[in-house]
């Protein structure tokens, strides 16, 4: 399958303090496909890397090092646009669309005049009598309905739910390549959750638009994903991934052990936040301090000395496409959360 977007061995590292001497690594080696009319989910806690990762993936921000390829061709290496007339060309199609949808709307204009603008610059063979139709067509898309409801409300009228399909709709406008959705149901109601997943997975199979789903909420990730892979991150790596299905029922990484271990249910109706893990895992008292590049390897119950041998990016295969960043992979104890169907095989 062809990919839309994609990083290798990318990372990032953010230089802070007034003298500039403070490094913090955001990502590590990261390296990730986006297939072309497919919706992969990104989950980890706050501080994992994943708003990072999607940024980089829609060009807004610039790896230090690695590759971002769009639709096969290298448009960013090392930091450098090394493609820059494509780049240009395509990067409006390339869409981020917040976690805070009030932030990014201005709430001195009309969602018709928050609309048109881009319309005009993006549309420029409609009239005016068109673009007006046009606007209401897509409200109804997204599920703001009936159109001539929403069309002269302001932002400070409508629900969080509301604003983010609004968000959307501004998104769509460009008929984007790809949409990466940062924490877009983390400031809603469960009750909307679903629904406004379901609005993304359905831009997928109508438009065949590719999306990034970026999450803390596992229960959320796995949803959307559906079929398709969702990537385990924390401190700027990717820990696990894979298809939902198997990286929920078949974990092959402690660290997702952990996340799996914390989701309540209903799956897809998360409301908790996942929690940090303090409390959740706790490294054994008889295991002795292990010097390994895993990041999780202070707080893994499992962590012994060969964990010393990981080397970062030599991920192992548990399964067809399932891939963990764990020397122990397919050979961790038997394990199954409490509240976790049976399935057979």
């Amino acid at each position: 399958m062809n990919s839309i977007a994609s990083v290798k061995s990318v990372s990032k590292v953010y230089v802070k303090g007034v003298l500039r001497k403070r490094f913090i690594k955001a990502l590590q080696a990261v390296s990730l496909e986006v297939p072309e009319k497919g919706l992969v989910s990104l989950v980890g806690e706050s501080g994992s890397g994943k708003t990072t990762l999607g940024k980089i993936l829609v060009g807004l921000v610039m790896p230090s090092s690695g590759e971002l390829s769009w639709m096969g061709t290298t448009v960013v290496k090392d930091g450098r646009i090394v493609r820059r007339d494509f780049y240009l060309a395509n990067r409006h199609r390339f869409v981020y669309v917040h976690q805070d949808p009030y932030s990014s709307l201005n709430p001195s204009k009309s969602v018709k005049n928050i609309l048109e603008p881009v319309v005009r610059k993006y549309r420029k063979h409609l009239s005016e009598a068109d673009r007006l139709r046009y606007i209401k067509e897509l409200l109804e898309e997204v599920g703001l309905v009936p159109a001539e409801y929403f069309i002269d409300k302001y932002p400070h009228h409508l629900s969080g739910g509301m604003r983010q399909r609004l968000s959307l709709a501004r998104a769509l406008i460009v008929d984007p390549h790809l949409i990466v959705a940062d924490e877009v149901v983390s400031m809603v109601d469960p009750s909307i959750r679903v629904s406004l997943i379901n609005l993304l997975k359905g831009v997928v199979e109508s438009r065949g638009t590719s999306v990034v789903f970026i999450s803390h909420d596992l229960g959320a990730a796995v949803y959307a994903a559906g079929d398709n892979s969702v990537y385990v991150m924390f401190k700027g790596l990717v820990l696990e991934f894979g298809p939902a299905s198997e990286v929920i029922h078949r974990p092959e990484h402690p660290y997702t052990r952990a996340l799996i271990s914390n989701v309540p249910v209903p799956l897809v109706l998360a409301e908790r936040r996942v929690r940090g893990l303090d409390g959740v895992v706790e490294a054994s008292a008889e295991n002795p301090s292990v010097a390994s590049p895993c990041p999780f390897a202070p707080m893994c119950p499992l962590v012994d000395s060969e964990c010393s041998s990981l080397n970062l990016g030599d991920y192992v295969r548990v399964g067809p496409n399932h891939y963990s960043l764990c020397v122990r992979a397919g050979r961790l104890p038997k394990w199954r959360p409490s509240w976790l169907p049976m399935t057979s095989g």
